[in-house]
């Protein structure tokens, strides 16, 4: 018998390789669309290859401390290659593995930079922009950053002060000089804004994947270890971030994630491997431990908090602790434990759930 999934938990079951494809498709839908209404002998939609790992492996949550740098470059960085994502041209000579450096060609400039670029009288072999293994006699060129992360607001961070994300760029050629206009250079621009939320949409469809994956995995390793311990020796523990909003306020939204992520993974190599840890949807951290040990591992997690530092600010974070008592399946401990500790705190409201005082139920 399965603990059922609490609704703050569940997502859609979506293949990888589905989403992958999709993801694929609609891109190649929107070059087209932007090569329709340039006039482009191509269009290409690069991403930063680290965006795209992500992608792969559903890890949206943050894209690598590594970004949290001031951007200096590291060898062998992926958020500093860019991957050919997304494409239509009427050329016969695309190179549709290219991969290019952001240090390197227009294209990589423009992503580095994060500014449009337009040349009106391209003089350059077309193998220069890493896209075409033959010259295409291009005339006209034009290029605009997309960028992949948001402030709060849900604006995009190219309009952001703390524009420490990844970004992409979408490239137009032609075979005519002056080929494109100041319209047809707004509708672009545009088209990239479109890009960055559409990218947004698939990251948050792909992390609703991922959470089902981990919960399942959380469900198996509780079973467990309340089997091994017994119920009445297992407590579950909830984390919550109480200065999250001050740390993207001082640090942007980009960071402040990061931090909180590189929190959650420090906290999973501070615990057994066989203890299960998970974080929902509202971002509180849930683990099961020993009873006898549970002072002794939020002590630990709270030295973690205390020097896990972004800029000035150390996470600031409030513990809830329940048990279950005596004479439960390990199935039925389990439900226990997560009403107790998902209750804890007033957070219910903003788990998505009902107020207990309306008959809420969780499970």
């Amino acid at each position: 018998m399965a603990v059922v999934i609490p609704s703050c938990l569940k997502g859609r079951r979506l293949s990888k390789k589905y989403n992958q494809d999709l993801l694929s498709h609609n891109l190649n839908r929107l070059a087209r669309f932007g090569a329709n209404i340039s006039d482009a002998h191509s269009c290409f939609i690069f991403l930063p290859k680290l965006w795209l790992l992500n992608f792969s492996s559903y890890h949206f949550t943050v894209y690598q401390p590594l970004l949290a740098t001031d951007h200096q470059k590291i060898p062998g960085n992926p958020a500093d290659t860019l991957v050919l994502a997304g494409f239509h041209s009427l050329s016969n000579s695309v190179v549709i593995d290219a991969e290019i450096s952001s240090e390197d060609g227009l294209i990589g400039w423009v992503a580095a930079q994060r500014k449009p670029l337009q040349v009106s009288s391209f003089e350059r072999d077309s193998r220069t922009l890493g896209v075409y293994s033959e010259h295409q006699n291009l005339k006209s060129f034009l290029a605009i950053p997309i960028p992949l992360s948001y402030d709060l607001s849900g604006s995009s961070l190219r309009k952001s002060p703390h524009a420490n994300g990844l970004y992409g760029a979408i490239s137009c050629d032609s075979r005519k000089s002056y080929a494109f206009s100041k319209l047809q250079t707004k509708l672009i621009e545009d088209l990239a804004e479109q890009i960055s939320y559409s990218l947004r949409i698939h990251e948050k469809s792909c992390s609703e994947v991922s959470q089902e994956v981990r919960w399942e995995e959380f469900e198996q390793k509780s079973v467990a270890l309340i089997s091994a311990l017994g119920s009445d020796s297992v407590e579950a523990l909830r984390l919550r971030i109480d200065n999250f909003d001050q740390l993207e306020k001082v640090q942007g939204l980009s960071r402040a994630v990061s931090a909180v992520a590189s929190f959650y993974r420090l906290i999973q190599q501070a615990l057994p491997p066989h203890y299960p840890v998970i974080q929902i949807m509202n971002g509180d951290i849930i683990f099961l431990t020993d009873n006898m040990m549970s002072s002794y591992y939020e002590n630990k997690i709270r030295a973690i908090g205390s020097h896990l530092r972004d800029g000035s600010d150390a996470l600031s974070f409030s513990c809830f602790r329940s048990g279950a008592g005596l004479g439960d399946s390990p199935v039925a401990t389990l439900k226990k434990l997560l009403t107790a500790t998902l209750e804890s705190g007033g957070k219910l409201a903003l788990l998505g759930l009902k107020e207990a005082g309306q008959g809420a139920r969780i499970f």
